[in-house]
């Protein structure tokens, strides 16, 4: 086939803008989870906020109220 049959084309040009819409709305979902990414970090923090001695009961309060 020519480069420019008519129906290749038409077909990268529909390849083209399914492409694009998908991107724009991965561009969308990128950041969906931003805000819960401090959960990733959480377990690591607990376990040394666990190592102080001696224990609080205001300070577990405080962390249980974030």
């Amino acid at each position: 086939m020519p480069p420019n049959d008519e129906v290749v084309e038409k077909a990268k040009t529909a390849i083209s803008e399914t492409i694009s819409d998908n991107l724009e709305v991965v561009k969308l979902a990128l950041n969906v989870y931003d805000e819960f990414l401090f959960i990733l970090n959480e377990k690591e923090r607990i376990e040394e906020f666990l190592k102080k001695e001696p224990f609080d009961r205001d300070e577990f309060q405080a962390e249980i109220d974030k």
